[in-house]
């Protein structure tokens, strides 16, 4: 993992601060439009699931848990379809970046859970839970914090696959 420090000037009383990047600019960049697009996926899957006419008979209203409108993204049926199937273009978009940049920089490497991180996961998990010191690590990543990385990759690709 490569670190970047900047050093920032304060315009009003000219103290110097630095900011630590622990992450590339594009590691970052596709965190953020994930984010974004993962809420206006589920505001419009709200509204999608409130609209479709077949739930009318089967899940009355009244039911339903009863979501704020302000959640439910799109207004309408088709609405809510347009902005669903755009901002799905621009999740498996921003995710197909972040995968490739991960190949071609050779950072797979250091954050995917293989075999040899299996011994490792318990003594994190009792240094998480305040149960013991923390364990040694030579890597840039700890055996959680791989599971958790290689967890949101295939779980992003689920969501992809399964809608």
């Amino acid at each position: 993992m490569s670190t970047r420090i900047i050093e920032i000037e304060d315009a009003k009383d000219g103290e110097i601060t630095e900011v630590v990047y622990e992450h590339p600019f594009i590691v970052r960049l596709c965190h953020w439009v994930n984010a974004i697009a993962l809420f206006v996926l589920v505001g419009s899957g709200l509204q999608i699931f409130r609209a479709f006419p077949s739930f009318g008979v089967k899940i009355p209203q009244k039911d339903l848990i009863n979501w704020p409108k302000s959640l439910a993204i799109g207004g309408w049926l088709g609405g809510a379809l347009q902005w669903h199937l755009t901002f799905m273009w621009i999740y498996i978009a921003s995710g197909l970046v972040y995968l490739c940049y991960q190949v071609f920089s050779g950072n797979y490497k250091q954050v995917l859970f293989g075999p040899r991180d299996v011994p490792g996961v318990w003594p994190m998990v009792r240094h998480y839970f305040l149960f013991g010191p923390k364990p040694p690590s030579k890597e840039s990543y700890n055996s959680l914090q791989k599971h958790a990385y290689t967890s949101a990759i295939v779980l992003g690709i689920l969501s992809v696959l399964t809608g």
